[in-house]
């Protein structure tokens, strides 16, 4: 689908480039697009010189405060993010932030969510606290406390607590983004696949897998119907559920679960590939406990 996407932007920026100067900011927004299909399918050193490009373009014509300036800059923070520039990244997002702060615009939400996400990969989660409680608090002025957009943010500042280890408090934010996407998005839509995963992993963390297991169970059947059978996402939810079997003592079904994630992931990915392999290892590691307990048993 991103692939498709990449098809579409290519040729809608041929288009324009045929129509108006190559440095003409109506350029940009078409370059942003066509970055996020390229990163989509890995391509973040193409997708880091489009938006290189459109963010040049936009400082040339617009004033430094402007909001499509901010829109660039944050766009481009997030590539630098995804690469590892992290110094470059807080640099884009502080200053987008600044810009939408300044103007009162709600896309400062998005911003300083951002950052909030660097400074908590730095270790600094007191300040990615303040910083995902302010985002959150812009969404729900501006979206409204029951918003897709809402969740997002409440799954984002649950990761914080979860640094803090309170899963208490990160549980709560997860039922109430998954609340909140089930009631908006259906309750067989992937973010709210994504949402049960999510859970699943606090639930486990709090030592409930029998509670975990059945989400993840949830999960795996909504990502089945959205994606099929083989899709890698499938294989991620297989491995995440063999694991929580493997905790509640079903051995045989978490070999049967691994097995199957192994035979997707090596199929999609190849057999080289660190998940692939990561799966392989679990597999084996249950192989060995089954063993193990049918020796114990003669």
């Amino acid at each position: 689908r991103a692939s498709e996407g990449a098809v579409f932007h290519a040729r809608a920026l041929a288009l324009r480039e045929a129509k108006v100067d190559a440095s003409d900011p109506a350029l940009a927004a078409t370059l942003i697009n066509l970055a996020a299909c390229r990163e989509a399918d890995g391509g973040y050193k193409e997708g880091e010189a489009l938006k290189t490009r459109a963010l040049a373009m936009y400082e040339a014509a617009l004033p430094a405060e402007h909001h499509l300036v901010a829109l660039a800059r944050n766009a481009l923070g997030e590539t630098y993010r995804a690469t590892g520039n992290f110094d470059r990244a807080q640099e884009l997002f502080e200053s987008a932030s600044s810009v939408w702060l300044a103007n009162g615009h709600p896309c400062a939400a998005a911003a300083l969510s951002n950052l909030a996400q660097l400074k908590l990969q730095d270790g600094r989660s007191d300040e990615a606290l303040l910083l995902m409680q302010q985002s959150l608090s812009i969404k729900k002025d501006a979206l409204g406390e029951r918003h897709p957009l809402v969740a997002t943010t409440l799954g984002n500042l649950a990761r914080v607590w979860e640094q803090f280890a309170d899963f208490g408090q990160a549980r709560k934010l997860r039922v109430e983004a998954l609340e909140i996407l089930e009631a908006t998005l259906g309750e067989e839509h992937p973010q709210v696949a994504i949402c049960l995963n999510n859970l699943a992993v606090v639930e486990s963390r709090l030592g409930e897998y029998l509670e975990a297991y059945d989400l993840g169970k949830r999960a795996l059947k909504i990502d089945e119907k959205a994606f099929g059978m083989s899709h890698p996402q499938v294989a991620t939810d297989l491995n995440s559920l063999a694991t929580l079997s493997f905790h509640i003592g079903e051995r045989q079904l978490a070999r049967q679960l691994y097995e199957r994630a192994f035979k997707i992931r090596e199929e999609t990915l190849g057999a080289t590939h660190p998940r692939t392999l990561a799966t392989l290892k679990n597999l084996r590691l249950v192989e060995d406990q089954i063993s193990l307990a049918d020796l114990a048993d003669e």
